[in-house]
């Protein structure tokens, strides 16, 4: 399937200009991806209420539209899965401690304790099934100082020392996207299981959490198909969270 790729210069927020997009080209679905990214994005989007900041020029900021193929809607998950493994690649093609990079559940890519990528899934449905995704990130490439409001960012410059082009890397990104959007639509689970808990941060390791405002130990065990996080609490009972239910001490 053909990727078209459109630079925006400046808006609120991609996944909202894709949304607008979609439901003035709903023919054009089933026939291409298309991928928009921002010079400057005014009012990026996070999962919730979370906003994302980016420096004009400096960093990647997109929206991807693709066909769902009639994907169940219980199967939701996997397009975090892939998407997410898609970022984890292309991030991991530039730097050289590649093993420092992981996806914390629910949508984030870390180097070690730090973020540098967020991603925001966007689906529409009809029935059962999902008829397509807007799937957005922001990856920090070039910027190297953050508000003092952010916490624990980092950019690729702050890890290599070095300055890249943003539309080289947005053009290098759409060939990832496309390998694991494939292998997405093959219905291949089993690799992209692998791949995501092979690099899921913290996992099996002792590490504190924050429920309800209190301060927990815990052991990431997994991620249910449904999204909800697996944790075996101190006393070794297995509970289940969901989006936005539990936060990581970092």
């Amino acid at each position: 399937m053909n990727l078209s790729i459109i630079k925006l210069n400046s808006v609120n927020s991609t996944n909202i200009y894709a949304s607008q997009y979609a439901e003035n080209n709903k023919h054009l679905l089933k026939e291409s991806i298309s991928l928009f990214y921002a010079s400057e994005q005014l009012n990026g989007k996070g999962l919730g209420t979370n906003k994302w900041e980016s420096n004009p020029e400096e960093n990647i900021t997109f929206s991807i539209l693709f066909d769902l193929a009639q994907l169940h809607t219980k199967e939701f998950f996997f397009i975090n899965k892939f998407f997410s493994i898609s970022i984890l690649e292309f991030v991991k093609s530039i730097i050289s401690n590649k093993n420092n990079l992981k996806i914390k559940w629910p949508n984030d890519i870390y180097f070690e304790n730090k973020k540098i990528a967020g991603i925001l899934i966007e689906n529409r449905i009809e029935g059962n099934y999902f008829k397509y995704s807007i799937a957005g990130a922001g990856i920090n490439i070039n910027q190297e100082r953050f508000s003092i409001d952010i916490p624990n960012p980092i950019s690729i410059t702050n890890i290599t020392s070095l300055k890249y082009d943003i539309e080289v890397l947005i053009n290098n990104y759409s060939s990832y996207f496309q390998k694991w959007y494939e292998i997405f639509l093959t219905r291949n689970y089993k690799l992209l299981d692998d791949i995501f808990f092979e690099n899921l941060y913290l996992l099996n390791q002792p590490s504190k959490f924050i429920v309800n405002n209190i301060v927990i130990e815990g052991i990431i065990k997994g991620v249910r198909q449904n999204g909800m996080l697996i944790m075996d609490d101190k006393n070794g009972m297995t509970k289940l969270y969901d989006f936005k239910q539990i936060k990581y001490c970092i």
